[in-house]
């Protein structure tokens, strides 16, 4: 069948009022619409770039049309639409969400066998993607678009051509001047680079296939790592330790690291979290043989102590945001200084994460963007997301990146603040400006002590200190090897109390310490 042209139905009057806030299935089932009509088949069939008509209002009966109505525009259709484009010689497609039963609709009862390998049809859509949130956000950064008048939509149908007799090396020199033209629409409004960083969550449950996957893409990503799971991945997971190995070695990749205990920073002390900071970066240098620049955790573990800390210990950034609730302050720019207790300050990345995983995130990505272009000295935006499980519009923005930076390009945190400025701010974050989520998580799951662990860790820190403190002035004093090695045994301890404060054994442990104060005193 034979179309003279290929078109989706909205709900506005121009990509000004696009409909953007559609969420779930609704924004899904628009991406999927809008990009199938990108696939080469359809293009090379009609001899046109797609385009787009309202939803509201009958098209032209003189007109064959591949129609595609998504779901959540159904009811405000207009009346007679399928007797409209049918009586035209054309075909309407409605009530599908799915991109690959959008396209097999479209070719129903075509007489060709012509096919495009599947990597190079996901080009093309790829493009339309992006083509779509270039025009998003031309419009939101206030200006007006001029790619229609280059010769985006000719080397389009060209490119298709090319595709269809196989040609792949034309092909791809089609559709990258085609991103050119993408590239020189943006920067007519906005001519550097937008960072964009990728996120990925990792936990035991995770470490193989999942991780593995994150981990083998071709796009610059960052894993926040505890130094536990490092340890098992390099003792239990062969082929995710191989595939991390590989992805640091292409400098694909960047661990974003944190202390050795989950436990709640702004609950305990600094010579806690000093230590905890200790043992994890000795286990990132035995593993890795380098340590984290990036300071990141997924749990909560921020507090205004922890800029002189992170300083201490030589990172070079922090990525200032927790992702299992809890509140904490963001600043007024994506990138500033973190300034803790004493006018420590430390760069960061204040502005918390997208959501990768939601198809919305990537339908009003230009929003995004546009915000970020009009307030941040550094324009910059982060995704979110368990390692391996992502919304498959992130793999579409992704495959752009790789053509264009005209929505902005993906790097490491390590490229990031090596790269990036000083804006100048400081961002005082203050202690009550964090609040901790663990106090409600543990009367949810049930914790026998969620208040009197606290007081117990103090005392048993306060036990623990006092006899470290004692064994070093005697020792000192007495300069024996005896003493010595008194507080070379306190010290070991207090290292293992720090990896597991609230283990219940220190009961126990910790009566070495007591009674070594004892006999010091």
């Amino acid at each position: 069948m034979k179309f003279d042209e290929v078109a989706i139905l909205l709900a506005c009057h121009t990509f000004q009022d696009f409909p953007v806030h559609l969420t779930g299935a609704d924004a899904d089932g628009l991406l999927a619409a809008w990009t199938a009509l990108w696939h080469p088949l359809l293009i090379a069939n009609s001899r046109k770039m797609p385009t787009w008509l309202r939803v509201d209002t009958l098209p032209s009966s003189d007109v064959a049309r591949l129609v595609v109505l998504p779901p959540c525009h159904e009811n405000v259709a207009a009346d007679g639409l399928s007797e409209q484009v049918t009586s035209a010689g054309g075909r309407l497609i409605r009530g599908l969400t799915d991109r690959q039963e959008i396209l097999a609709a479209a070719r129903a009862d075509w007489a060709t066998d012509d096919a495009v390998d599947d990597e190079l049809a996901a080009e093309f859509m790829a493009l339309g993607y992006a083509y779509l949130q270039i025009e998003l956000l031309t419009k939101r950064m206030r200006y007006s678009t001029r790619v229609l008048e280059t010769a985006f939509a000719d080397n389009l149908v060209s490119a298709a051509d090319c595709a269809i007799a196989g040609d792949a090396e034309q092909t791809m020199t089609l559709l990258q001047s085609c991103y050119d033209f993408l590239s020189q629409e943006r920067d007519h409004y906005y001519a550097v680079d937008v960072y964009l960083l990728d996120f990925a969550l990792t936990a035991p449950t995770l470490a193989g296939e999942p991780l593995q996957r994150q981990l083998g893409g071709p796009t610059p990503t960052n894993v926040i790592l505890s130094p536990e799971l490092l340890d098992t991945l390099s003792s239990e997971c062969p082929a995710t330790w191989q595939a991390l190995q590989t992805a640091l070695a292409e400098e694909r990749l960047a661990i974003i690291g944190g202390p050795t205990s989950d436990t709640e920073a702004s609950h305990v002390s600094l010579a806690t979290i000093d230590r905890q900071l200790q043992l994890a970066l000795a286990i990132y240098e035995r593993r890795l043989g380098q340590r984290p620049q990036v300071f990141g955790r997924r749990t909560f573990g921020l507090s205004s102590a922890l800029p002189q800390l992170l300083l201490r210990h030589g990172f070079a950034g922090a990525l200032h945001a927790t992702f299992d609730g809890g509140h904490f302050p963001e600043a007024t720019q994506a990138k500033s200084r973190w300034e803790g207790d004493g006018q420590f300050a430390l760069d960061a990345i204040m502005r918390a994460p997208l959501d990768a995983t939601q198809p919305q995130t990537f339908l009003n990505l230009a929003t995004k963007l546009s915000e970020t272009m009009d307030m941040d000295h550094i324009a910059t935006r982060g995704f979110v997301h368990w390692a391996g499980t992502v919304s498959p519009w992130f793999f579409e923005l992704q495959r752009a990146t790789r053509y264009t930076r005209s929505l902005g390009k993906f790097v490491t945190v390590n490229e990031y603040f090596q790269e990036t400025y000083d804006p100048g701010i400081h961002e005082r974050c203050e202690a009550h400006k964090y609040r901790s989520p663990h106090f409600d998580q543990q009367i949810r799951t049930d914790c026998p002590t969620p208040i009197s662990q606290w007081p117990t860790y103090w005392q048993r820190h306060l036990t623990l200190q006092s006899g470290l403190n004692a064994a070093a002035l005697l020792a000192l004093a007495d300069a024996t090897e005896t003493s010595y090695q008194r507080w070379q045994e306190l010290n070991k301890l207090a290292e293992q109390f720090a990896a597991a404060p609230l283990d219940d054994r220190w009961d126990t442990d910790l009566q070495s310490a007591t009674t070594q104060l004892d006999d010091i005193t």
